[in-house]
């Protein structure tokens, strides 16, 4: 097992998971398979957690998008992620929070659960 990285486990071998960022102010909204971005962050006295965020959550929390996209790549690859702090970016990145951006989500957080509820009715 790699030092430099800790099992996170989760939802990473399944075909979604939902943004798990408790200060992301989006609904939750589903992250497919491959797709967002993770952060790891320290909790005191050296402890590390890790969560998988939108990219609303990623803006919000200024992350060096493609580090934690990377990280998010490894993570659904095997449910491990970096045990480093994950950085931020060298410049401010701009948030767009609009009601369009929050029906976007919903109206794909839907087509998902459609697509899920069609797999389970057919089997």
């Amino acid at each position: 097992m790699d030092n430099d990285m800790f099992f996170l486990g989760g939802q990473f071998n399944q075909p979604f998971c939902y943004c798990s960022d408790n200060n992301c102010p989006c609904p939750q909204v589903m992250i497919r398979r491959g797709e967002g971005y993770i952060f790891v962050e320290e909790i005191g006295g050296g402890r590390l957690r890790a969560n998988i965020t939108c990219e609303e959550g990623a803006r919000l929390r200024n992350l060096d998008l493609a580090v934690a996209r990377r990280d998010a790549q490894r993570w659904w690859r095997d449910g491990m992620v970096p045990k480093r702090v994950t950085p931020q970016s060298p410049v401010k990145l701009e948030h767009k929070r609009d009601e369009a951006g929050y029906a976007d989500a919903r109206r794909r957080t839907q087509e998902y659960l459609d697509m899920l509820n069609k797999i389970l009715k057919d089997k």
